[in-house]
């Protein structure tokens, strides 16, 4: 059995308290090594060793199993729009203005321009 090092004995333990981000870890673990000096004692509610408790602390940025430990959501890969730059959660560009659609009310000369310049995927 693991021996808690947050409460004197006969003392029920504390749940640890899940927060929404690495950098509020960061300065959670910092403040608790500050009242607590050793990083056994900091690391134990969370289920994590000294070692990685004190990287968090000083910046390291943790892999998927470190953050399941510490209810973090996992990184993602996005990537950027070719049109504007920024990342988009819509399958097209946002800050562009669509053009039109409706090739039935185009004048001749402009859906001819618009067959000979369209952008290929």
């Amino acid at each position: 059995m693991r021996k808690s090092y947050l409460h004197a004995p006969g003392r029920a333990a504390s749940a640890p308290v899940y927060l929404s981000s690495v950098q509020a870890y960061r300065k959670s673990l910092l403040a608790a090594h500050k009242n607590l000096n050793y990083w056994r004692k900091v690391a134990a509610p969370y289920d994590l060793k000294p070692s990685m408790a004190r990287m968090i602390a000083y910046g390291y940025d943790p892999g998927k199993k470190i953050r399941a430990k510490l209810h973090l959501q996992a990184k993602q890969v996005v990537l950027a729009c070719s049109k504007c730059g920024e990342a988009h959660v819509t399958k097209r560009c946002t800050k562009v203005a669509r053009r039109s659609r409706d090739l039935y009310a185009m004048p001749v000369k402009s859906l001819r321009w618009a067959i000979n310049n369209r952008e290929e995927m």
